[in-house]
């Protein structure tokens, strides 16, 4: 079953998914294929590539995983606006930790989503960047 999706969230997001593990970025690929409001324009595995992705491809949002090897979501962050201003980054993580979501907002992360809660976070995280901004798409976590 597929959210609902309100007609201002209408727009198409690009998106950029960089993650170290192929095999999950390809779970998280064919998770978001069925979305029509997502388009996946592309993916790395190699967190060096991302920049130049970012450059080429002009997502909308990126999606990083914190923990890779050589650079971090988090740095890739300020490297990926240098090529992008405008570009929303949210961080998907295994890291639950208060002080990883404090990290990512302290870089300007967008949004921050724990892989467990993938499924019921991940497309409403995507979809509801690019509105007025507001404040940053950190969801308060059970007992934070």
């Amino acid at each position: 079953i597929l959210p609902h999706i309100p007609h201002h969230m209408s727009t198409r997001r690009r998106v950029l998914l960089v993650d170290d593990n192929p095999t999950f970025l390809r779970q998280v690929q064919r998770f978001l294929d069925p979305f029509e409001a997502i388009e996946v324009v592309a993916s790395t595995s190699n967190p060096a590539e991302a920049v130049e992705l970012c450059r080429r491809f002009t997502p909308d949002v990126c999606v990083l995983d914190i923990s890779m090897p050589e650079l971090t979501g988090l740095q890739l962050i300020p490297m990926l606006r240098e090529v992008r201003p405008d570009v929303k980054t949210v961080i998907l993580t295994s890291h639950s930790d208060a002080s990883y979501r404090e990290a990512a907002m302290d870089v300007g992360a967008d949004g921050f989503v724990v892989k467990t809660r993938l499924v019921d976070e991940l497309v409403p995280t995507i979809l509801r960047q690019h509105q007025p901004p507001e404040a940053p798409d950190f969801e308060p976590q059970d007992g934070e």
